[in-house]
């Protein structure tokens, strides 16, 4: 089995890639039916925690409003940041099972910005592995 770091790399690329193109049954597979929350930061914007169910029906909508054009996605400094408005912040779960068979969680915040073409670009992705009390 390939090294923890490159099953993490492999995930997350594959995750942007079906996100370019809104290819949501293969997201879906990526996504835990369990227990997974899909959370949006600052709270301060009010929009609620999501499903899994509700989150893949946010992406239908989102793909709807995009008229069938992939999404760019870009990866940047954070010194951009600064000169960019409407940030959102999204604190996604992705999950997939250790080398020993068990369930594992990367915890990782990434900051989306969307131009006027709703169009969003990551300016910074921050990861935490941790392993969750019901992945042990």
């Amino acid at each position: 089995m390939a090294p923890r770091s490159e099953i993490e790399v492999a995930i997350v690329e594959r995750f942007f890639e079906y996100l370019k193109v809104f290819n949501i049954p293969e997201i879906a597979k990526l996504i835990s039916d369990d227990d997974f929350v899909n959370l949006t930061r600052p709270s301060s914007l009010g929009i609620p925690d999501r499903s899994k169910e509700e989150y893949l029906a946010f992406l239908k909508w989102q793909a709807e409003q995009q008229g069938g054009r992939p999404l760019e996605i870009t990866f940047n400094g954070l010194a951009d940041a600064v000169e960019l408005a409407a940030k959102v912040f999204v604190h996604p779960d992705i999950r997939f099972e250790t080398q020993e068979g068990k369930p594992f969680v990367l915890e990782s915040i990434y900051i989306f910005t969307f131009d006027d073409n709703y169009k969003f670009r990551i300016l910074a992705a921050f990861e935490d592995s941790c392993a969750y009390p019901w992945a042990k």
